[in-house]
């Protein structure tokens, strides 16, 4: 009888008779993890979910793609593109051409934005993730004050220049490398 009981609860635990598939938990996005300077994957389900293991890591900062298939990353002063976040083995590419140590990024769909303090300056990148063309560098350095945020809208790089400490804005726009430049500058009080 109970060489019986053995030989049922085999057959309970691989009732089927087959090899032990793998089990995981369904991955709702991609996340960057700045304590662990890592892209990490949100696994399980709302309300139950927890950080997978990274993705990419030693990654200084990085814009993810909505998707969740590509990201663009910053790493000791570059900018690398990193493709198949999703896959068991991401692609990591170098952005050749690209102005070193970038302090923003700003990702829509096919178009990226990057902005580095320490020049002023900004590079638009298109064909992301894929076949990736960087502009030429846009000069921000003549602006009164600081870059603060970036974004892309359609066709357009939209930049937020802070000044001061006014809550006026004052917006300008420029052409650069077949791309509408929107600043939004606040300007001081008087």
């Amino acid at each position: 009888m109970a060489r019986r009981l053995q030989r049922n609860a085999m057959r309970v635990k691989n009732p089927a008779g087959v090899g032990q598939a793998p089990v995981s938990a369904p991955v709702s996005g991609l996340v960057f993890n700045e304590p662990t300077r890592s892209i990490r994957p949100i696994a399980g389900l709302p309300g139950a979910s927890y950080l997978g293991a990274g993705v990419a890591v030693d990654v200084d900062f990085a814009e993810i793609a909505p998707d969740g298939s590509f990201a663009l990353t910053a790493r000791n002063g570059f900018v690398h593109v990193i493709r198949g976040m999703r896959n068991a083995q991401p692609e990591d590419t170098l952005l050749e051409g690209a102005i070193t140590d970038p302090e923003r990024f700003a990702l829509a769909g096919s178009i990226a934005a990057i902005y580095t303090e320490e020049t002023g300056q900004a590079q638009v990148v298109r064909g992301l993730p894929d076949r990736p063309t960087v502009s030429v560098p846009i000069d921000f350095s003549s602006l009164p004050g600081r870059v603060s945020a970036l974004a892309i809208a359609g066709d357009e790089l939209v930049a937020g220049v802070t000044s001061g400490s006014g809550v006026e804005y004052e917006f300008l726009t420029r052409y650069c490398a077949n791309l509408k430049v929107t600043l939004a500058v606040l300007c001081s009080q008087p």
